[in-house]
């Protein structure tokens, strides 16, 4: 999975990313729609609104554009190839 321009990994330009932050929901699946990799997704929620994508670990096309309070993670768990 790969965040770009998220604001949250690897700079703290939108917010003090010391500020303490809630993981929301977990186990929500996920399916790309390009490859058709599974995912399950997890909620963190931010202390103001950014925003970012998520790119397919498998295929690395873009699955999710986001701009929320709520940062999805998703987690791979069933590459398309694997039955």
């Amino acid at each position: 999975m790969r965040l770009a321009d998220t604001g949250v990994l690897g700079r703290q330009g939108a917010y003090d990313a010391s500020m303490p932050s809630t993981t929301l929901a977990h186990d929500r699946d996920f399916i790309c729609r390009h490859c058709g990799a599974e995912y399950v997704v997890s909620y963190t929620k931010l202390p103001i609104a950014d925003s970012g994508s998520v790119y397919c670990d498998v295929c690395r096309r873009q699955m999710v554009q986001w701009n929320s309070s709520q940062e999805p993670s998703y987690k791979l768990v069933r590459r398309p190839d694997q039955k």
